[in-house]
């Protein structure tokens, strides 16, 4: 059997369970961080069976209306992450490649300098990712070159 509790009486229970919460919340968030590690797998099974359950369709509505909701958050985010620690770019992405002078459909990466974070320009992925295998170093580029001109007619 349930007590009514008057309305002064119920103020006050939830501003004191409000307090005692804010006592215990890292307590309780990191009691939380230990069972979900520890019960992942099954966690994970369950959601699984859930998002079956749902279908593929509310599953894909649901995250468009959490994208939507979230979309400054996101942004902001995705910002940050993008660009971790680099200066900003001082200029506007181009639509080309500034080494190849290629187009491509996909954005264009932000190439640095890694030990200064300097921004240096805008690069496509087979640019970026070969600048960034030849060691970022033009003593690289030119081991690179040297060699291709020995097998090269």
């Amino acid at each position: 059997m349930q007590i009514k509790l008057s309305l002064p009486v119920q103020q006050a229970k939830r501003l004191y369970d409000q307090k005692r919460y804010r006592r215990i919340r890292d307590k309780k968030l990191s009691q939380m961080r230990v069972y979900n590690r520890k019960h992942r797998k099954t966690l994970n099974a369950l959601e699984r069976a859930r998002k079956a359950r749902m279908g593929k369709t509310l599953v894909r509505a649901m995250a468009r209306e959490r994208y939507r909701r979230n979309a400054a958050k996101v942004a902001a985010r995705n910002i940050s992450y993008r660009y971790r620690g680099v200066t900003a770019p001082t200029r506007p992405m181009p639509t080309r490649c500034e080494c190849c002078k290629g187009v491509t459909k996909r954005r264009l990466h932000v190439d640095h300098n890694h030990r200064t974070k300097r921004f240096r320009g805008w690069l496509c992925s087979n640019c970026n990712t070969g600048i960034g295998l030849l060691g970022d170093t033009i003593n690289g580029v030119d081991q690179a070159v040297r060699f291709l001109r020995r097998f090269c007619d």
